[in-house]
């Protein structure tokens, strides 16, 4: 689908109030070839700004709050200017808190577009890129048609966007002690399935947001039963409660594909922000077991960096590789990981100085 037909697509969404905010920044993200988008509130009264939403390469997760003066994206969007750079380096005066982050985490260029509704919320939609150029200006035209339908989002009622979680255990007591802390977050929804079978027969509503699960199920190891949940389709984040450190507990987690590893021990305290980390297409592992496992890159993770290289896009790089999307998202954060990576462009220049590269 060409640029302007999904822009048109996402517009027609927000004028039927069909999408969430994430599904929004998800499908700006994907027509503006972003390295990153987010979608801010802006609190004049208290000089602050809020993230809200944010999609694409990990920097400031939805929560965060900041005085609007940290960030020049912001400052610009609360006085109702837009705000562009096409070289962040080379942008005077771009050198505020955030702004030195922002460069840090690798992102070149970038734009802030101003939300603003007559009678509701301020706002902001950031957009960031890896690379210098005009981009972010020609991004700036292509979503000028979406400012009004956001607008308007910002001011509808809040409404938590629940996270769906898949908890597979063959231990029922265990399973539903685990969807019930979960649950009793307010900011998840899980459904409990005994077998790959039962998850694929009697899954949740809709596709899960993350996968929990043991280091067996059934008598099975790790890599089998995920492998039967990744053959049917499930793509979602692997988030691995094992129930000690022992052997090498974390190393067959990550090499089955888990991007979090949380004790059992540990999840009163840590359960719900793994969640919400790999939900995020971010890493959760334990600060005393976070050392390097598992550095070599696998062939297909290869093959992806090799993609990155080339400047492509995860829609690219799948239809490339015959994956899916989430598939080859999923095989980037493990890269990232073991490259010890924040971004494409970090990750590149890493690679490249290893020898991976040519």
């Amino acid at each position: 689908m060409a640029q302007p037909e999904m822009i048109s697509e996402i517009e027609q969404m927000l004028t039927n109030g069909e999408p969430s905010l994430s599904e929004v920044a998800d499908g700006i993200l994907e027509a503006v070839g972003a390295a990153r988008v987010s979608i801010s509130e802006i609190d004049l009264r208290d000089d602050a700004f809020e993230i809200i939403e944010a999609r694409g390469e990990a920097l400031l997760g939805p929560g965060t709050r900041f005085p609007l003066g940290t960030s020049t994206h912001h400052r610009s969007a609360a006085d109702g200017k837009v705000f562009v750079s096409p070289d962040f380096d080379q942008r005077r005066g771009f050198s505020r808190p955030l702004d030195r982050i922002v460069r840090e985490h690798g992102f070149r260029s970038g734009a802030s577009l101003p939300l603003r509704h007559a009678e509701g919320r301020d706002g902001a939609l950031n957009l960031h890129f890896d690379s210098t150029g005009p981009t972010a200006a020609e991004a700036c035209t292509l979503v000028e048609p979406l400012l009004g339908g956001l607008s308007l989002a910002l001011d509808q009622p809040d409404e938590i966007s629940l996270t769906a979680v898949l908890v597979c255990h063959d231990d029922p007591l265990v399973g539903h002690g685990i969807a019930r802390l979960l649950e009793e977050t307010g900011l998840a929804r899980a459904s409990l399935a005994r077998s790959p079978l039962d998850a694929v027969r009697s899954g949740p509503l809709r596709a899960p947001d993350v996968v929990i699960g043991d280091l067996a199920l059934g008598g099975r190891r790790i890599d089998a039963w995920i492998g039967e949940l990744r053959a049917a389709g499930v793509d979602a984040p692997l988030l691995v409660v094992a129930p000690h450190d022992g052997g090498d507990s974390l190393g067959v987690a990550l090499a089955a594909g888990a991007t979090g590893f949380v004790l059992r021990a540990d999840v009163e305290d840590a359960l719900s922000l793994a969640v919400d980390a790999v939900s995020r297409g971010q890493s959760w592992l334990p600060r005393s077991r976070a050392r390097r496992q598992e550095t070599a890159l696998t062939p297909r993770e290869l093959d992806v960096l090799s993609c990155l290289d080339r400047g492509m896009r995860f829609r690219q790089i799948a239809d490339s590789l015959g994956i899916s999307q989430t598939t080859a998202k999923t095989h980037a954060r493990s890269l990232f990981r073991k490259l010890g990576a924040s971004s494409r462009s970090e990750a590149t220049y890493t690679a490249r100085h290893r020898g991976l590269l040519g």
